[in-house]
């Protein structure tokens, strides 16, 4: 028995999800225009530095998206390059109830499309590399 659709066909339980995941985003984009890069939290958010001395793949990612927030691109990419991808991913995420609902074709195709799974296997991989290169450039700078 599947789930019971709304009048238009569309899953209330999927819709609920991505209003959900929106009001998530805007709150993180909206934390971004408040909280100033070099403002660090009295505990690191980042268990492996803490633990090795190292920047993890992830390290500079939360500041980099704050300086994205307030416009300063240069220090976005000098804290990590990858904070561009998932800023856009976050905007991305705040419009897709509303792409949905004013494309919904696209938004069928885009869904399942096999580059729907791929493109953040590449992006995740993509950025591991990256770090392990930043991990091998510190070690090699000690």
């Amino acid at each position: 028995m599947s789930a019971p659709r709304s009048s238009r066909g569309r899953d209330p339980a999927t819709l609920t999800l991505a209003v959900i995941l929106a009001a998530g985003a805007a709150g993180a984009l909206l934390a971004s225009f408040f909280w100033r890069p070099e403002a660090r939290p009295a505990l690191s958010l980042c268990q492996f530095r803490a633990w090795t001395g190292l920047p993890c793949p992830g390290c500079g990612l939360t500041r980099g998206f704050c300086a994205i927030g307030h416009g300063d691109f240069g220090a976005a990419w000098r804290f990590n390059p990858f904070s561009f991808l998932f800023y856009a991913f976050t905007v991305l995420v705040l419009l897709w109830p509303l792409l949905r609902r004013a494309a919904p074709r696209a938004h069928a195709r885009a869904v399942n499309s096999p580059w729907a799974f791929r493109v953040p296997v590449i992006v995740l991989v993509a950025m591991w590399l990256w770090g392990c290169r930043r991990i091998a450039t510190e070690l090699l700078g000690r």
